[in-house]
């Protein structure tokens, strides 16, 4: 059964909005600073590479980590925000982006965003987005990924673990999952917490990620958390 979350980015009026009007505000609200796309791309790409910084809990990577030139996924990709921001990182050159969502409606958008950005000759156009379950990646897409991204969309999975077991399954060894969800330091659900937990939205504690990404077969590199977002970078040992 979805959630009133998911039901709600069915919407076309909604998904034409929600880049510009709601992402950023929403989190904002609940991390009590001020948050955008490119706040949380930058902070994730800063941990996965170690660069630690104020607020972090358990240990960064370190520097210099090798790439392994696999595909970059992004799962529950939404409108394609991340997917295309990768797509024109000169940081990915040449490896493909692909976005997964269980929205139709959503995928769609994010198809005509990547196009309209390509037709005006903006290199921010050549991710390859597909419908489909995050909770199946692995039976969808294949193994072979460098990075696994998961943004603004964990929360609002009822199979988060499956999820997480699913992007350990298409990383290669040293790959990196880069996820933004919402968060919580306390065993305490406040009464913030439990409104979000009303509208679907999963609230974790940090504990429980570290539990979730052990059965996954991936190890914790760093955690920040801003009120009760939450950014977390995840690694597929080598072994």
């Amino acid at each position: 059964m979805s959630t009133l979350a998911q039901r709600t980015f069915q919407h076309p009026w909604f998904l034409a909005a929600y880049e510009r009007f709601v992402y950023g505000p929403f989190l904002s609200a609940f991390a009590l600073r001020p948050v955008s796309y490119r706040t949380v791309y930058r902070s994730l790409r800063e941990m996965a590479a170690g660069a630690g910084g104020t607020g972090d809990v358990g240990p960064g990577g370190s520097d210099g980590r090798p790439r392994t030139g696999g595909r970059i996924v992004d799962l529950g990709c939404g409108t394609g925000w991340y997917s295309r921001r990768m797509s024109a990182d000169p940081h990915y050159r040449g490896l493909p982006v692909v976005g997964l969502d269980l929205s139709e409606q959503a995928i769609d958008v994010a198809r005509r965003k990547a196009a309209s950005r390509a037709g005006a000759g903006d290199p921010d156009g050549s991710p390859q987005f597909s419908v489909g379950d995050a909770g199946r990646a692995a039976q969808l897409l294949g193994p072979g990924a460098e990075e696994v991204w998961i943004c603004g969309a964990l929360h609002q999975m009822g199979h988060a673990d499956r999820v997480l077991q699913q992007a350990g399954a298409i990383l290669d060894p040293g790959g990196v999952l880069l996820c933004q969800t919402f968060g919580r330091r306390s065993a305490r659900r406040s009464v913030v917490v439990r409104v979000l937990e009303h509208f679907g939205h999963r609230v974790f504690p940090i504990g429980e990620v570290r539990q979730m990404a052990e059965s996954a077969g991936l190890r914790v590199e760093a955690i920040r958390v801003w009120g009760i977002v939450m950014l977390v970078t995840m690694i597929k040992p080598r072994r």
